[in-house]
Formats: structure tokens, sequence, C-alpha cells
């Protein structure tokens, strides 16, 4: 477990990091650093509210502290998704106890690359599950996932570079090269959402 430090300057501030504001949690998406001559240095923030998901634009002093959010890092296994509910269904990996997390903290692109069994990683408000509030997760770089749907191979589609468009087990479409086919199993880059290599033949 990572645990972060009691105060954090507000000039220290980072992309993804967890904060507490006037008795609000919460995490940073952009940020900013300005400073003019003889002056201290001014800090803009864009920050997501962790319990709402509205996004508010702070600004700070660099000299000025602001509450740590006391997050650690927590892991998760992917079991479903409750499409009807917009939920989707992680477990302890050690406990095997669910948790349900709304679509809205995962985020769309994430989403898509959310196999049954894959294990992700957290950042939640404790290490106790049953409790604990989650701020953000972070999905491996790369995955490997099996071609669902390809369309069918036409002789004149294999020029160099040429991409179709494939159906994942997740249920996302990305684009990879004409040879590849239903039941392929390829990795992916899910920060880019792009085919790297196909991993069977």
């Amino acid at each position: 477990m990572i645990q972060f430090l009691t105060m954090i300057a507000a000039n220290d501030l980072r992309q993804g990091v967890i904060f507490e504001h006037n008795g609000t949690t919460y995490q940073v998406l952009e940020f900013e650093r300005f400073k003019k001559a003889r002056a201290k240095g001014i800090v803009n923030i864009k920050a997501r509210n962790v319990a709402t998901n509205g996004v508010q634009e702070l600004s700070f002093k660099s000299g000025d502290k602001v509450d740590d959010g006391s997050a650690v890092n927590v892991n998760l296994e992917f079991v479903y998704a409750d499409k009807r509910r917009e939920i989707l269904i992680f477990s302890d990996p050690e406990t095997k106890k669910r948790i349900e997390l709304s679509e809205t903290i995962v985020g769309e692109s994430k989403r898509n690359f959310l196999v049954q069994g894959l294990i992700i990683q957290a950042l939640a408000s404790s290490d106790d599950l049953e409790t604990a509030q989650i701020y953000d997760v972070t999905l491996p770089k790369t995955i490997e996932v099996e071609v669902t749907e390809a369309p069918p191979n036409d002789k004149g589609d294999t020029a160099s570079g040429s991409t179709k468009p494939v159906t994942i087990s997740s249920g996302a479409k990305i684009s990879t090269p004409f040879f590849i086919s239903a039941g392929d199993w390829i990795k992916v880059n899910t920060e880019l959402g792009t085919y790297i290599e196909r991993v069977n033949s």
C-alpha cells in the first residue's frame, strides 16, 4: 500500500493526486503554475469532486497547503458489468467480496477494456474495501483480449498499413491489421486504445 503525506504543498500538486479542501475531497485533473516578479507563485488547479464527479477550478498560492486525501492503492478484479444499472462489479482478489462502482468513476475509455478476470489498481480512501471510497482506477498499460467479431479478409485489402475495425471481448471496437480474424488473441494498449500485436496464430 502507498500512504500519502498528511499535508501537501499546493506547489506539489500533480495530476492524479487526491487532496481535501474546505471539507471536500478532490482529484487533480490539470494544473498550471504562474510566477510574477517579487510575488508568490500561483497554482491553478482543475479538480474533480470525487463525491459528485463535478469539475471545479481552484487557485492557490504556492506556499499554501492542503490536506492529503489519505489514499491507498488496492487491487480489484473485474467481474461483470450491470448495464441496466450502469454499475461495474469488481471483487477483492483475496476475499472475493463484491464491490460496485459506477461507470462514471471508471470512465468510458477504461470501461472499454475491462474484461472478466482483469486485475486493476484502484485509488481508495482506505484498504477496507467494504467502507472505502474509490477515487480512481488504473488499468494495466497493455492487456491481451480475444477478438469476438471481425469482418472477412478481402483479397484487395492487403496493402501495407491497411486496417479494419474489430470487436474485442470487452465489447469495444479497435482497428487492427486485415489479417486479424475472430478468435484471435491480440495485445492492445489500454491508454491509447490501439492494437499492438497478435499473440496467437
